[in-house]
């Protein structure tokens, strides 16, 4: 099962966004949710905290290149172990994700930048508001 989502920057300004619709980077600098804002989240397993995203028109997977340390693109098509996240905290629609790497997602300087895997610990800018669609 597969829910449509959006991701927001914990200050409520921005959302993620797979540019070009997919096959590039992603950013979070867009101020309204559209097609190229939403996303389907996917549980791995049942009853589990891995997820993964797929683009809205489930073309391309959200991908962590090189298993974190870098950024987050939506060019896959398949899910392989970059394409997993694990929802560390969930409390009051806000998430973090962290890549297969243990570094967490993050919202480049709180947003209107790319969006990174490439953080030790979780805090503000990886904090993101999950919004169901």
């Amino acid at each position: 099962m597969a829910i449509k989502v959006s991701l927001r920057s914990v200050d409520g300004l921005y959302y993620m966004s797979a540019e070009g619709g997919g096959g590039r980077e992603i950013v979070a600098n867009r101020r309204s949710v559209g097609p190229w804002e939403t996303f389907w989240l996917h549980f791995a397993d049942l009853w589990s905290d891995i997820v993964y995203f797929k683009t809205f028109d489930n073309q391309y997977v959200l991908t962590a290149e090189n298993g974190g340390g870098d950024l987050i693109v939506a060019n896959r098509h398949q899910v392989g172990p970059w394409e997993l996240f694990r929802i560390d905290n969930f409390a009051n629609n806000l998430i973090s994700l962290q890549a297969s790497s243990g570094h967490y997602v993050c919202f480049n300087q709180g947003g209107n930048d790319l969006v990174i895997a490439n953080r030790n610990e979780r805090g503000p800018w990886e904090s993101i508001i999950i919004e169901l669609l």
